[in-house]
């Protein structure tokens, strides 16, 4: 199984990486997803560490079975006391053994986690002018969307105004005109009735002839 050394130098490695992607970082567009090489770099380095884990509590599990079989062995042989204190000494060097690799499965595991919120937090950063920007663009368009809909209305009730004032000068224009035709009847009329009495006065003069 890997040692601690391999582990160590594991770390160096994926720091550096992150050094790297902190010292020459890309565009916001490009990052904004993880490299996939720093992931399957960490996705390799937490197996490792599952696998760590795994085999500790394997060798816990065989050490306590390996201890309680041989402390009832013991009640074969004549010093029992000293063969159980025997196995239990090496009970306990198996159990520390399984918890020292647990151990670094663990601190491993940390570590990842750590890389992994570093990258993350160097993601933010590079991508903090391209966020500022775009909140810049939709405060734009939200600016020139609410402008052109105070224009569509303006425009609507300009429309309206004008429609009004059209068809009340249509209605006066009509108003005007029946009122000219009426009094051009009228006066038709008048003309008409003043003829007939002309002629009834010079039919009359004529009856007195």
């Amino acid at each position: 199984m890997p040692s601690t050394t391999f582990f160590a130098i594991f770390r160096r490695l994926s720091t550096a990486i992150v050094l790297l992607a902190l010292v020459f970082p890309v565009s916001a567009g490009e990052r904004s997803a993880p490299d996939p090489k720093l992931e399957a770099d960490w996705e390799r380095r937490l197996e490792l560490a599952r696998a760590l884990k795994h085999q500790a509590k394997s060798m816990e599990q065989e050490a306590k079975k390996r201890y309680e079989a041989e402390k009832l062995a013991c009640f074969e042989k004549f010093r029992v006391t000293d063969c159980q204190e025997e196995a239990r000494s090496r009970y306990l060097a198996s159990a520390n053994e399984a918890r020292r690799i647990e151990s670094e499965g663990q601190a491993e595991e940390r570590q990842v986690k750590k890389e992994k919120q570093a990258e993350k937090d160097a993601r933010h950063l590079a991508e903090a002018p391209e966020r500022a920007a775009d909140r810049e663009r939709r405060k734009a368009d939200k600016a020139e969307r609410q402008q052109r809909a105070e224009e569509k209305r303006a425009q609507k009730k300009a429309d309206k105004e004008r429609r009004a004032k059209e068809g009340a000068e249509r209605r006066a224009r009509d108003a005007e005109r029946q009122e000219k035709k009426k009094a051009k009847h009228e006066r038709k009329v008048a003309e008409q009735m003043e003829e007939a009495r002309r002629r009834e006065a010079e039919a009359a003069q004529r009856k007195e002839k």
